[in-house]
């Protein structure tokens, strides 16, 4: 029986529909059109016929803001208990000529400290001037927005000089991205081999557009029995794209010439035999930039190791991460020096075992004790923070260096209690990024968005929709027509009592059990004659008079003989 029953969807099941149905749009960049796809909405009634599939203005306003403000009120929470962030910002440029700027926040989350936790707090529309004024204070509005304003430890950007005036002007620790950093030095370099790199960009674009010639090299790829592998061009504005492109022709070396050979390509710059040796050398320096900017811009590389008091809070280097043994000694003074500043709650300070009260022991048992618990005392510092600050980290470094390729946060997370005072300086430094890479990744995925298929029709974040218009662009008012015209209340009363003052006709069509009533369809005609003489003045108030009159005479038909007239 129960197969002929069309069962109605539990209302939680369908909630985790619509919330799965939410994160499928915005983590994968689907348009809100998604839901009134006909092959989409085929495949989700296989899966689950009493499901609902909600309309493209239900997902834009309504589930996708009420997904928003859940978000924002959990990162609020998971907020609440941080001692210390780092920030990332960035600007960018979509293809329809709009500013965005971007801030990330990077901290040690007390409920998993063992990793990083990293937040979006804003991608946000900014056609003010880019000044560091302007950048200042749409920082320092966004970090108090969202109740960070005590806790910045440090601010990552790149090298611009407009970026680093605003961090400078909210009085915080600015720090230049290490990547951005990387690129501008391999940039300086590789201007001494700039006419390889250029016959190379040549052989690159021709390939790239000649169909013949593509075809030719991927043929002589196949015999012999290789990989067919595309060419890679040079991006000034991707990091490694010049190590990327010399590698790849390195690699299709004999597949290059064979080519240019055959097809006695004239207007090229052949590469000579010093010229592919250049090559093969660049390359092998390149890859060490390149190794070095894919491990620092990691999502797993955390923490940056080059300032030095992070450096030796990291146990993986301690000691072992610096050069110069001045500059060692010098940071292990200065960070007694800031341990012993640091105050902790009292009872996650490590005390001496005292007896508790309600065991009752022989005064003399106390008195044998007295002075060994005293030397003790002395040895872990007791309550005198100066003192246990320093013993912690002496006691520090001389534990054993952890493994390069393990977890440095999840070592200090299972001794957080061992070095409270340490632990609390860790929390500052572990959490500073070394590249400013989080905010080029927002805009990577940003860049998904704003299309050009999409770029007459801007597509609003959920931010956006969340409805805050103090640092957001407003909302997307597709199909809200706010200018649209009602009619009075007054008006549409005359309207209904002059129709309801039309007599009742019977019809062929009239059943005993209805509650339908039936006037002349000739009162219909003649009235669209008489709005229809004027037709671009009057066609939509006789729109908006037809819809005023069906939504409030809902039973209403008009009469015409032979034909009944719905205009519900």
């Amino acid at each position: 029986m129960s197969n002929f029953i069309n069962r109605p969807l539990p209302l939680s099941k369908s909630k985790a529909i619509d919330q799965q149905l939410i994160k499928m749009i915005v983590k994968e960049y689907h348009p809100f059109s998604v839901v009134e796809d006909k092959e989409f909405r085929k495949l989700i009634n296989m899966l689950s016929p009493n499901y609902i599939i909600p309309s493209r203005k239900t997902v834009s306003n309504s589930l996708l803001p009420q997904m928003y403000e859940t978000v924002v009120q959990n990162v609020k929470r998971q907020l609440e208990n941080v001692s210390a962030i780092c920030l990332t910002t960035d600007g960018w440029t979509s293809i329809t000529n709009q500013s965005f700027v971007a801030v990330t926040a990077h901290f040690i989350d007390p409920k998993k400290d063992y990793e990083i936790s990293t937040v979006l707090l804003g991608c946000t529309d900014f056609p003010q001037s880019h000044t560091g004024d302007n950048l200042a204070i749409f920082l320092k509005n966004i970090v108090a927005e969202w109740g960070l304003s005590q806790h910045v430890a440090a601010v990552v950007t790149d090298n611009a000089a407009n970026m680093k005036a605003a961090i400078e002007k909210c009085k915080w620790r600015q720090l230049s991205c290490f990547a951005h950093s990387i690129n501008l030095v391999v940039q300086s370099g590789l201007m001494s081999i700039e006419h390889v790199t250029k016959k190379v960009k040549d052989i690159v674009t021709y390939f790239k557009k000649s169909l013949h010639g593509l075809s030719k090299l991927q043929e002589l790829q196949r015999q012999t029995r290789s990989s067919v592998l595309k060419l890679k061009q040079d991006c000034p504005t991707r990091w490694n794209s010049t190590y990327d492109m010399l590698d790849r022709i390195f690699e299709l070396k004999e597949s290059i010439v064979a080519t240019c050979a055959i097809l006695n390509i004239s207007d090229l710059n052949s590469l000579s035999e010093q010229d592919w040796i250049v090559i093969e050398k660049s390359k092998n320096i390149l890859k060490i930039f390149y190794d070095l900017t894919i491990e620092i811009s990691s999502k797993h590389m955390k923490t940056m190791n080059i300032i030095s008091q992070a450096t030796l809070l990291d146990p993986r280097f301690k000691k072992h991460g610096f050069i110069h043994a001045e500059k060692c000694s010098t940071t292990i003074r200065n960070l007694r020096s800031k341990v012993q500043s640091i105050r902790v709650e009292e009872n996650t300070i490590p005390q001496p075992n005292v007896i508790s009260p309600s065991v009752s022991l022989p005064t003399s048992s106390t008195a044998i004790w007295e002075d060994f618990d005293e030397t003790v005392v002395n040895i872990i510092g007791g309550n005198n923070s100066t003192a246990a600050g320093i013993i912690e980290v002496d006691k520090y470094l001389n534990e054993p260096l952890l493994r390069r390729d393990e977890n440095p946060l999840l070592w200090w997370s299972e001794r957080k209690k061992v070095y409270p005072l340490l632990y609390e300086i860790v929390k500052r430094r572990l959490c500073i990024m070394a590249t400013s890479v989080p905010c080029e990744r927002i805009f990577s995925k940003a860049g998904q968005v704003v299309t050009n298929r999409r770029r007459d029709r801007f597509v609003r974040t959920a931010l956006i929709k969340g409805g805050r218009t103090n640092n957001f662009v407003e909302g997307d008012l597709r199909g809200k027509h706010g200018n649209k015209k009602k009619l009075a209340p007054e008006i549409i009363n005359q309207i209904c009592d002059h129709i309801n003052s039309f007599a009742r006709i019977e019809s062929h069509y009239l059943r005993n059990q209805t509650s339908r009533e039936f006037i002349d369809g000739s009162l219909l005609q003649k009235c669209r004659d008489c709005l229809m003489q004027n037709v671009k003045l009057i066609k939509y108030h006789l729109v908006n008079f037809l819809h005023t009159l069906t939504s409030s005479i809902p039973d209403l038909i008009f009469f015409i003989p032979k034909r009944s007239v719905w205009i519900m």
